[in-house]
């Protein structure tokens, strides 16, 4: 059995969403099924099925990590957040994740970003 998006758990933290998560977990999903289906035996079919966790453990989650990470610092400190957003990078960073140019892993993996979100989370 496979399982993709609100069925095997795959939302963005922070802002709950969870169209992306289905839409990409449900084309690793049939990708892999269809493999598994001409895999011919049950040790290439339990792979293939192996394959889809690995697929998404390395695609989607990284992602929710970093809203879970983003989400938790935000709780804490959103007047923090606000005044980033209120600068001309803060900004810039936020329009590149709505426009889907930058994802959450990509934007956290940034070296400022993560002194930023060291810092606040020692406070």
């Amino acid at each position: 059995m496979i399982v993709a998006g609100d069925a095997a758990g795959l939302l963005e933290p922070w802002t709950r969403e969870g169209i992306s998560f289905a839409l990409r977990s449900g084309a690793l999903a049939g990708e892999h099924a269809a493999k598994a289906a001409t895999g011919g035996d049950p040790a290439a079919t339990e792979s293939s099925l192996e394959e889809y966790a690995a697929a998404v453990n390395a695609t989607l989650v990284p992602d929710m990590r970093a809203g879970r990470a983003l989400l938790s610092a935000f709780t804490r400190h959103a007047g923090t957040f606000h005044k980033g957003l209120s600068t001309a990078k803060g900004w810039g960073a936020f329009v590149k994740l709505c426009r889907s140019e930058r994802s959450f892993a990509e934007l956290v993996n940034r070296p400022g970003a993560r002194l930023a979100l060291s810092l606040i989370s020692r406070v």
